[in-house]
């Protein structure tokens, strides 16, 4: 690859073997966004969580000091050189070939893992780094004041005591939390497990029109949360819906309520709207960890007399646990980070009587005000660093108690 000269020939042959998907042979098992869009880019698990460490102890320290220095040279080197990394593709690109050259050369080491693994850490440290200095901190720097008579004043964790203690204000954190755990725990029981059994129908070679199946499956994700809301608003209306229609043709009818008016069916009901738009985003990440299960694991369970779901439930799926867990990470990260298709659906106040309210949603009262409710910039900031605080429990919980005790499989 290195045989053309000059500097050209080598970035020629990194973007051919980047394309190619060539590099890294040697990856750890393990299925990934990163690795979905880049075909076999080795994007492992210890890597982000090297990369969030290194972002860590450099991205705190350089966002405190250019938020308290704001004027000085540094702080604004930093704040340039954010915007340029982040909000300019083309120089992001730009450095990203340039850190997959530097591998390539030897510049930099690769681990073992092939130069796109390298590539990954030191990118995903610079974005990390960079969400804790613009991001997480000003939250954070928030939360920690109040006003008093129009002035800006430390409070310490007061806004905290006061979000978990206060009647006025507990009440409707722990019942959007409670929410929230509940619209979570639907995409588990029910959009995951159907993930994993379409992404297995669709892997079989034995199955015709695959690519259209995928496809029909797939398009949902790309539709605005703004059309799904209004086209499942309309679907199952009680006055002009063709939800009742299509019962009464099958003779169910009687089946039919009004599930989005009513407080103890609504949140499941938008919950069953959210599965049937996400459900491909699991469907692909396992085709895709499927795929790459060699042949010759394959041939020797069928040599062994293992076909079919026996083949399934007894080779590949212990194979595929590893990408499994980390669509669970995704869907608790997105589910507790929803807002969307419940504000669309149901409206800020998440009717009927808070029955859909959920963090987001109680996020965006707080911090943006609602009616006669005025906003309080610092309360919604208590409010985000505490959904901050319970997402970042929750997937350091998977990673050192699940995560540790998964086998990985190396081929």
């Amino acid at each position: 690859e290195r045989a053309r000269p000059g500097h050209v020939g080598i970035v020629v042959a990194y973007l051919e073997r980047l394309l190619q998907g060539d590099l890294g042979r040697s990856m750890v098992y393990n299925v990934s966004v990163t690795s979905l869009v880049f075909s076999r880019l080795p994007a492992t698990l210890e890597l982000v969580l090297v990369s969030v460490t290194l972002a860590t102890v450099i991205g705190i320290p350089a966002g405190l000091w250019a938020g308290y220095r704001p004027e000085s040279w540094g702080a604004k080197a930093i704040m340039a050189l954010s915007v340029l990394g982040f909000s300019v593709p083309t120089f992001w690109i730009g450095m990203l070939l340039i850190m997959g050259f530097a591998v390539e050369l030897g510049w930099l080491p690769s681990g073992g893992r092939g130069p796109e693994a390298t590539v990954f850490g030191i990118t995903t440290s610079l974005a990390t780094g960079k969400g804790w200095a613009h991001v997480i901190l000003p939250a954070l720097n928030l939360s920690l004041f109040n006003l008093d008579e129009g002035n800006r004043i430390f409070v310490g964790l007061q806004n905290f005591a006061t979000l978990f203690g206060d009647p006025r204000w507990s009440g409707a954190f722990w019942n959007a939390l409670a929410n929230n755990a509940w619209f979570f725990l639907v995409h588990m029981l029910v959009q995951n497990p159907v993930g994993v059994m379409l992404a297995a129908l669709l892997s079989s070679p034995r199955l015709r029109m695959a690519a259209f199946y995928r496809t029909a499956i797939f398009i949902p994700t790309i539709l605005s949360f703004v059309i799904v809301g209004f086209v499942w608003k309309l679907i199952l209306s009680p006055i002009w819906g063709i939800a009742p229609g299509m019962l009464d043709a099958v003779g169910l009818k009687s089946l039919f309520a009004p599930w989005l008016g009513r407080e103890g069916t609504a949140l499941t009901t938008l919950a069953l709207i959210s599965v049937w738009q996400f459900v491909g985003i699991p469907m692909m990440l396992i085709y895709a960890a499927l795929l790459s299960i060699p042949d010759e694991v394959i041939e020797a369970a069928e040599m062994d007399g293992v076909t079919g779901w026996s083949q399934f439930w007894k080779i590949k799926l212990p194979l595929i646990l590893p990408s499994i867990g980390i669509i669970s990470i995704l869907t608790f990260v997105g589910n507790f980070n929803a807002f969307d298709l419940i504000y669309v659906s149901q409206g800020a106040l998440a009717g009927p009587n808070f029955s859909t309210d959920i963090l987001g949603t109680f996020l965006y009262r707080t911090f943006f005000g609602f009616q006669l409710q005025l906003g309080d910039p610092h309360m919604g900031a208590t409010i985000a660093t505490a959904m901050f605080g319970i997402i970042l429990v929750g997937v350091c919980l998977y990673l050192f108690t699940i995560q540790t005790r998964l086998r990985r499989y190396q081929f």
